[in-house]
């Protein structure tokens, strides 16, 4: 019997290390560590552990996974995801209540130079962030020191106020939270 649909099944009770080459349609339900390759769909089952780069046509993820993700058409992150790395995606959709830790690339064709990984972005941003936080208090130490009035209720000696230089940092130091519906 030759079967053009055959899909092929990683149980929940497998735990594979090293690189996967898959064609058809795959489903992982245990635990990898490696490098994923597949030509077609790849579902990663609730449940399921991934440590592994993977890259794939269409990826459906309701499992754990930490890596990088290549998804040449979609990637879909189910409500029990859980996702840490970076995902370059022609079309990305996120459930409600997925948790997903990292950078994000979607929208057309993937460029063809080698993309950075999620440590070298780091070490970028982290530089870019200092040399900022360095400029700013520059900025700080030399600008002349405002002349403020205190408010009558602020007069009391329980109420501070906090110059308006330092209100303006603080307020631009504030994280970032995009929580997705």
């Amino acid at each position: 019997m030759n079967d053009t649909h055959a899909q092929t099944l990683i149980s929940a009770a497998c735990i594979v290390k090293g690189e996967l080459h898959l064609t058809g349609e795959a489903r992982i339900a245990g635990r990898v560590e490696g490098r994923i390759e597949a030509a077609d769909t790849l579902i990663i089952e609730a449940g399921a552990t991934i440590e592994a780069d993977i890259t794939a046509e269409v990826i459906d993820i309701h499992g754990t996974v930490k890596g990088n993700i290549i998804a040449t058409r979609a990637c879909r992150l189910g409500a029990s995801a859980r996702v840490s790395g970076e995902i370059r995606a022609a079309n990305l959709a996120i459930s409600e209540g997925a948790c997903f830790i990292g950078q994000v690339y979607v929208g057309g064709a993937q460029p063809a130079e080698e993309t950075p990984t999620v440590e070298d972005n780091t070490d970028a941003l982290i530089d870019e962030a200092a040399l900022r936080l360095r400029d700013r208090m520059t900025q700080l130490h030399e600008a002349p020191a405002p002349v403020e009035t205190v408010p009558a209720a602020a007069a009391s000696p329980n109420v501070r106020v906090m110059p308006q230089a330092v209100q303006q940092t603080l307020q631009t130091r504030a994280p970032r939270v995009i929580k997705v519906h």
